[in-house]
């Protein structure tokens, strides 16, 4: 799932995640808008949202189905 479905689907803007995830709003805006996150940044993502947003999913557009 991506990101920006899952924190429309679950009410909750970035900032707010942000503060759940320990990311910074600015990388999650990146990752929203198809920029890539650190590996480190991606799992605290994956943790985030129960392995509903994967790291594979936060891949950059430009990289998916690489994985």
């Amino acid at each position: 799932m991506r990101l920006k479905d899952y924190l429309t689907a679950a009410g909750l803007s970035q900032n707010e995640f942000a503060r759940r995830s320990g990311v910074a709003q600015a990388r999650i805006w990146c990752a929203v808008h198809g920029a890539g996150l650190s590996t480190w940044n991606a799992l605290k993502v994956e943790a985030a949202t129960n392995g509903e947003v994967t790291v594979a999913d936060l891949l950059p557009e430009d990289r998916r189905g690489e994985a």
